[in-house]
């Protein structure tokens, strides 16, 4: 004689539409699925009606197809992919407005959604293939042992700058660099928990060590970018070299991050290059309609002209003094901070993902 509702109710729900766009079942433990779509959108708003139980979700089951595993399976890798970029844009203090996202394509049947509401979106290959991954957030508790890291970094080069220093723009260059130096550095360099998810020192290690096995990136520029000394804010001595920090204004100096709005500046990008490469390069920004007002090649230009045996690692030592605003202040005395970049030659070994890009990162590519 136990009333319905404290002996509970089992209920078969058969249904097209209404079950599988938007319904949620409290209680759902068992689904079978069968119905698919070619879009990311609409199989998301179909797994709605998987089931949930605070509690029970162990106790829930599934049965489909092997495709549409394989389907979901891409699209939670999307979806994890984009939220690590929204937290990323999030942690420099961006907005959707000035910051590119992009989401990863299928390289099969899906489609991210319908043509019409990705009317503005367009299709790229992405690897470290031609980009120029940069650092711009910084966890406080780990500047001592990316310091450590710079330090291993030169005393491995193991010879003095192959460049003369102009004290009027001071630049520590060396030249024709091995990989291992540079592998090194980055697998002890440790960036911010969010900004990894976005730029991993260790998956760029892995990347140019693949590629040294296509004998590409074999031969590195490795330049420490230096303010003029009596400009300087800060000076940091690394052995015998005197580094005038580079100003760098924070979006936000916290206990556990340090974030800024830039780390290089454009021309640094073209340092490695020779004469005749930096006309290479302004002739293919001509071909693509895209020169510059300052007679710079673009960062694309750039990376499409350098050879691809060669890469070229930035390093920077960004602060800020601010007597105003104390807030302000970070990478001063015993919390100087240490961040690269890296300009990579595009290849055609490496192996690229395809992604959908908004209008707001293809104007920055």
């Amino acid at each position: 004689d136990v009333p319905w509702n404290d002996r509970g109710i089992n209920v078969i729900a058969i249904g097209g539409d209404k079950l599988s766009r938007g319904l949620t079942l409290d209680g759902l433990s068992v689904s079978y699925y069968l119905r698919a779509s070619r879009m990311y959108d609409t199989l998301m708003q179909m797994g709605r009606w998987f089931g949930y139980r605070e509690g029970y979700n162990d106790l829930c089951r599934i049965y489909t197809t092997p495709e549409l595993v394989e389907w979901y399976r891409h699209i939670a890798i999307a979806n994890q992919e984009l939220r690590n970029e929204l937290e990323y844009m999030a942690a420099i203090n961006s907005t959707p407005e000035n910051y590119g996202l992009k989401v990863r394509s299928h390289p099969g049947r899906l489609a991210v959604t319908s043509a019409g509401k990705s009317r503005n979106a367009e299709k790229l290959s992405i690897s470290f293939s031609g980009e120029f991954p940069k650092t711009i957030v910084f966890d406080p508790r780990h500047l001592a042992g990316n310091r450590t890291a710079l330090q291993m970094l030169t005393e491995q080069i193991g010879r003095d700058c192959t460049r003369e220093i102009d004290p009027g723009k001071p630049r520590y260059h060396w030249e024709n660099v091995q990989p291992v130096p540079i592998l090194n550095f980055l697998r002890s360099y440790v960036t911010q928990d969010v900004a990894k998810r976005v730029v991993d020192p260790a998956r760029i290690a892995d990347f140019i060590e693949r590629q040294n096995k296509n004998d590409e990136l074999i031969d590195w520029h490795v330049i420490i970018v230096s303010n003029i000394l009596q400009d300087a804010e800060h000076m940091y001595q690394l052995g015998k070299y005197t580094i005038g920090c580079v100003r760098r204004t924070p979006l936000e100096v916290l206990p556990d991050k340090i974030s800024i709005g830039t780390l290089t500046n454009p021309a640094d990008e073209l340092l490695d290059l020779s004469k005749e490469e930096i006309e290479r390069a302004l002739e293919f920004d001509r071909s693509r309609g895209k020169q510059r007002s300052d007679k710079l090649p673009t960062s694309l230009g750039i990376r499409a002209v350098r050879p691809k045996t060669r890469g070229l690692i930035l390093i920077y030592l960004p602060t800020c003094n601010d007597i105003a605003n104390p807030r302000n202040n970070y990478g001063l005395t015993g919390q100087e901070v240490v961040g690269f970049a890296i300009s990579f030659p595009f290849s055609d070994t490496a192996v690229p993902i395809d992604y959908w890009a908004g209008p707001v990162y293809m104007e920055v590519y």
